[in-house]
């Protein structure tokens, strides 16, 4: 397994929050969640959150 800096976990986190204000000002509903020490994959508590948030989205 691949494990990135800080450095570049950092700057995905940053991207992700740019990316999420952007989203959130043309109009489209946004939730973030960074989880620390995590990296550049989604953990099995994100697939969670990520599966509510379409269920509350869709319905």
């Amino acid at each position: 397994m691949r494990r990135f800096s800080s450095s570049l976990r950092g700057l995905c986190s940053m991207a992700s929050m740019v990316v999420a204000a952007q989203l959130g000002a043309a109009g489209f509903r946004v939730e973030l969640d960074v989880e620390p020490d995590v990296g550049h994959t989604i953990s099995p508590a994100g697939g969670q959150r990520a599966l509510s948030f379409l269920k509350k989205s869709l319905a």
